[in-house]
């Protein structure tokens, strides 16, 4: 635990700077599409034309708004590279040298896991706060005309579009969604270090054995949706169980592998 918590803090002060990038990314490009909207509303109201009064989901989730959080989901992922990439990196790799601490290997893994969840929550919490932020404002200096106050819950209603990725509507959605993050998170993670550990056996040998990693882990994902599916035929609720379950299944599969390939495979 000592080693997993140094590992920890570590990262965190390693990507700190890569993370407040994310953030300035988040608010500047969030705001700029708010006070757009915002000013674009504003102007037809003291023209004399009809406008269909706002809330702050129906500005917060466009087309525009999407590309901001796919731009969000795109820098995590690559964020997920960078974190083993740098390791890697230079004459005295760093990678060794974590490799030769006292305590468990995984435990560096389950540091860079922890961080990029760390990093997850956090611009949740961002978000959540910019939102309720926001709303309480635009209702307070906007007129009736243009702005209308959404009460809280209504940031989990179904209509938030690629929003509900952060926000899911309800509980089981929540973990759901973040389960199978994390075991997404755990994927690339193998994916990564397979690539670092069989870099040097030649293209072909590295090709084959990313391609048959990704296959395995599609064809278990659909191998179990479908049975699920097939011959379970599962309620709504029963659902999210299952699915909860499948991502945990998914979670330990990664796991092993990932204590496997840093505990037989880093005499690369």
């Amino acid at each position: 635990m000592k080693k997993f918590l140094s590992l920890y803090v570590d990262e965190l002060n390693r990507f700190k700077t890569y993370f407040l990038g994310i953030v300035a990314f988040m608010l500047v490009s969030e705001g700029a599409s708010l006070f757009y909207k915002i000013f674009r509303d504003l102007s037809l109201w003291r023209e004399g034309k009809e406008v269909v009064p706002s809330n702050i989901m129906i500005y917060m989730v466009s087309g525009m708004n999407n590309a901001i959080h796919g731009g969000i989901f795109l820098a995590l992922a690559i964020f997920s590279f960078l974190i083993w990439q740098r390791d890697w990196q230079g004459k005295g790799r760093m990678i060794y040298r974590l490799m030769t601490l006292p305590g468990s290997r995984l435990s560096v893994g389950l540091a860079k896991w922890a961080t990029v969840m760390t990093f997850i929550f956090a611009l949740l919490g961002i978000q959540l706060a910019l939102i309720a932020g926001c709303n309480v404002l635009l209702a307070g200096v906007l007129p009736k005309e243009i702005y209308t106050y959404l009460p809280y819950f209504y940031y989990f209603s179904q209509q938030a579009g690629i929003l509900n990725l952060f926000l899911p509507f309800n509980g089981y959605d929540f973990l759901v969604s973040y389960l199978l993050g994390s075991s997404l998170v755990l994927v690339l993670f193998n994916a990564v270090v397979l690539y670092y550990c069989e870099r040097v056996n030649g293209l072909l040998r590295l090709v084959v054995k990313e391609s048959l990693f990704f296959i395995g882990i599609v064809a278990f994902i659909f191998n179990y949706w479908r049975g699920m599916f097939v011959y379970l035929h599962p309620l709504e609720l029963e659902i999210a169980y299952l699915s909860a379950l499948g991502s945990v299944i998914l979670i330990g599969i990664n796991l092993l592998l990932l204590n496997y390939q840093l505990n037989r495979r880093l005499y690369c």
